[in-house]
């Protein structure tokens, strides 16, 4: 790989006050060699292993033997598993970055700076599973995303056709890692900084957008199955990313002052406010819980499609699976309760008659203070200096003071952190009754959050009572000799 890289920084007028400064160049990282395992491990002719150490023939502990026969299993023939390939002009990930930025002396030691920096991808990974025929038939109803009609190409033959064979094996998956040059950032910071000999204090705000192709999983498998879609999940489709925050708000200060010959004592503070991480991101999708493009992923990476009004939706009652909780609402009942579930939701209440998008939904503004104070004891021994340094951290102080205070939030509605998704809508099959007016359409039902006593959904954010919303607090020593 070859990444070139130049920068420059530039004293506009020669007198320390401006200054210009920036850069442009290609950068990668480390290969994330798992992608090179996978090929190994899913080539279609597998390796096996034993699910214990004890061989159940002789009772006696699997040694290792020279012959690749001696364990081998009766029948062994591997009949079922899943395939990756790589792309044959396949490129490890590349990103062209650039930035520029400008700082301002101002009177009164102040600093004012205003940076601006844009990425584009340049080799783009995205995951496709080539078993998935490449045409379905469109849902119907406004929602006409494709439905598969087999999720399969080579797919698993019934026993009672004599099942499957080496030469026609059943295979899950056919995961093809490919690049494209698609995805983009973009990140603007304002900055205004003071600093005296005394006292630092600054305040910024940064603003950022991106979008990416895919945010990465353990395997190629969980690559492609965990991107939320809109439609075909093997299409190199943008979507915002997993890891960015669309705005950022951080303010810091401290103070030292030293007395005595022999003391000094620091007070520092850092607010953020930003919006609240539900796991690792600020960011979530709206998911349908179900496989509804039959894709056979298993479910939950189908965006939902935000209806306008009560016909372009179809509402059942949720389906226990023959459990003892019975929903009997009406489809009005239901359709009444969706529908203020969406009306209270800053995104959906927005964007009625669209198909959610990837990470569209940003949880609301956490707003935290920290704080740290920081005592020295010194003495000067020859041309030794001794310190010994107390410090104690508060972090999360506005929940110290108040237990209602410095709460972040997370989703109400079933999370799933793998695809940084949350599902409200159940999907329980197609209509199938010829003659009904919605045949071929979906059927959803709007989940309980009790189900026990059937209490629906009425927010989209809860408070999130992880360690982020408590208070906490650290002591540290420590002793510099210098």
């Amino acid at each position: 790989m070859f990444s070139p890289r130049l920068g420059f920084n530039l004293d506009v007028f020669k007198n320390n006050k401006t200054q210009l400064r920036g850069g442009i160049g290609s950068f990668s990282g480390p290969p994330p060699f798992v992608w090179i395992s996978n090929q190994a491990s899913n080539n279609g002719v597998q390796f096996g292993s034993f699910l214990n150490t004890v061989n159940p023939a002789t009772g006696q502990p699997y040694v290792f033997s020279a012959d690749i026969n001696t364990y081998r299993p009766t029948g062994g023939e591997n009949k079922s598993y899943n395939l990756v390939f790589t792309d044959k002009d396949f490129k490890y990930p590349q990103v062209l970055k650039t930035s520029l930025a400008v700082d301002q002396k101002l009177p009164h030691d102040f600093i004012i700076t205003a940076e601006f920096s844009y990425s584009k991808d340049l080799h783009a990974v995205n995951f496709e599973n080539v078993n998935l025929p490449a045409t379905g038939t469109p849902l119907a109803g406004p929602d006409n995303r494709i439905r598969y009609n087999t999720n399969r190409i080579y797919g698993s033959i019934p026993a009672a056709q004599g099942g499957n064979t080496v030469a026609n094996p059943n295979i899950s998956n056919g995961i093809l890692m490919k690049n494209y040059s698609k995805g983009h950032s973009e990140i603007l910071t304002l900055q205004l900084q003071r600093q005296t000999p005394k006292m630092f204090y600054s305040i910024a705000y940064t603003y950022s957008k991106v979008r990416s192709l895919n945010d990465g999983g353990s395997i190629a498998a969980s690559n492609w199955r965990d991107r939320p879609v809109s439609n075909d999940p093997n299409a190199p489709e943008l979507g915002y990313a997993n890891f960015y925050q669309p705005y950022r708000v951080i303010g810091q200060s401290s103070y030292r002052f030293a007395y005595g010959k022999n003391y000094a004592t620091s007070v520092g503070f850092v607010f953020e406010a930003a919006p609240s991480t539900s796991g690792f991101s600020s960011t979530g999708s709206y998911t349908y819980s179900g496989d509804v493009n039959n894709d056979g992923t298993g479910g939950n990476n189908d965006l939902i499609y935000i209806p306008r009004n009560q016909s372009e939706i179809v509402l059942v009652p949720v389906n226990t699976g023959g459990g003892t909780i019975t929903d009997a609402r009406t489809a009005n009942q239901m359709w009444g309760q969706l529908n203020n579930f969406i009306n209270q939701d800053p995104y959906m209440s927005t964007h009625r008659g669209q198909v959610a998008e990837r990470n569209s939904v940003v949880l609301p503004v956490f707003k935290h203070l920290d704080m740290n104070v920081t005592q020295d004891f010194y003495i000067q021994k020859g041309k030794t200096k001794h310190t010994l340094r107390v410090t104690f951290d508060l972090i999360n102080v506005g929940n110290f003071v108040n237990k209602n205070w410095g709460i972040a939030q997370t989703f109400s509605t079933p999370f799933n952190s793998s695809q940084n998704a949350a599902s409200f809508l159940k999907y329980e099959g197609l209509v199938s009754t010829p003659g009904d007016a919605n045949f071929g359409k979906p059927r959803y039902s709007f989940i309980y959050q009790d189900a026990t006593n059937q209490i629906p959904f009425t927010r989209s954010f809860q408070d999130n009572t992880n360690i982020l919303s408590r208070w906490q607090g650290q002591l540290g020593i420590r002793y510099l000799f210098n």
